[in-house]
């Protein structure tokens, strides 16, 4: 004889459906807490950048000459033909 007996899991359903009543009610909220908190500041920042990088100018920016480069310019000289190399260190 085969015997089948009911088992009741209706208390751990209900705590499931509690639990998963919950994650829903926050992942609802969470693509708009996303947009305030962490996109709308990015975007605030990178367009701040973004005027900042197009005020610049290369023409205006300068640097120091730190690692001692060094410019080299070669220029035909009308006695003998021989090159004429004339080495200086970088300005800024």
């Amino acid at each position: 004889a085969i015997s089948f007996q009911h088992t009741n899991y209706r208390g751990k359903y209900s705590a499931i459906e509690d639990d998963l009543m919950v994650l829903y009610k926050f992942s609802c909220h969470a693509g708009e807490k996303m947009e305030t908190l962490v996109d709308q500041p990015f975007y605030e920042k990178l367009d701040a950048f973004v005027d900042g990088m197009q005020d610049l100018s290369i023409s205006t920016y300068s640097t120091t000459n730190r690692i001692g480069a060094k410019s080299k310019q070669t220029y035909m000289s009308s006695y003998g033909n021989q090159p004429q190399v004339i080495e200086s260190v970088k300005d800024n």
